[in-house]
């Protein structure tokens, strides 16, 4: 199934009505709550996340255009004011809906969970950084599990590598080379 059909069909199946009551009767827009909040997931969905670029896509992209059902697109303010006032005071509770009934609909498993902080960017390139203590850090790690594993090595298969106080890359590649040749024997 298509990504916009899908988060269509999701946002209609979930239970929206804090997102609702959030709404004053004179603040309703010609877009409804549930569209408003298909057409924001959607744009974060492609990396959009600006309101004014949210709104030029609006009356551009043919997903979007399918998204908002025949209605004209909101205007950036009405994206801003939106996120701002409505969406964010839930967003918890409305993504934890849409991850239950993806998992539902078998979009998405929950078979792996990483509790421990860890992140996944799906724009691997983008705000990508290393602090240099936690190298350091992993670095002596590595370091003591290197020591152990080549001792290991040398002595279930009586290789022994020439190294220094410091283990390098090309001690590394070495033993495989070394390695590769006793398992095809």
């Amino acid at each position: 199934m298509d990504p916009v059909r899908l988060l269509l069909h999701c946002v209609h199946q979930m239970d929206l009505t804090p997102l609702y009551r959030s709404f004053r009767r004179a603040e309703r827009n010609l877009v409804s709550p549930h569209q408003l909040l298909a057409i924001l997931i959607y744009a974060y969905m492609n990396q959009i996340y600006s309101s004014r670029r949210i709104e030029e896509v609006c009356l551009r992209d043919i997903h979007f255009m399918y998204l908002l059902e025949g209605r004209p697109a909101p205007d950036h303010t009405t994206i801003a004011r939106f996120r701002r006032d409505h969406f964010a005071p839930y967003a918890k509770e409305i993504l934890a809906q849409m991850a239950q009934f993806l998992a539902s609909v078998g979009a998405i498993s929950f078979q792996n969970l990483f509790v421990d902080g860890t992140k996944i960017e799906a724009v691997a390139g983008k705000y990508t950084f290393v602090w240099k203590k936690g190298v350091a850090k992993n670095r002596t790690k590595l370091m003591e599990k290197l020591d152990t594993f080549l001792a290991g090595v040398e002595k279930e298969f009586g290789i022994h590598l020439r190294r220094g106080s410091e283990i390098r890359l090309h001690h590394l590649k070495r033993l495989r080379r070394r390695l590769k040749r006793i398992q095809r024997e």
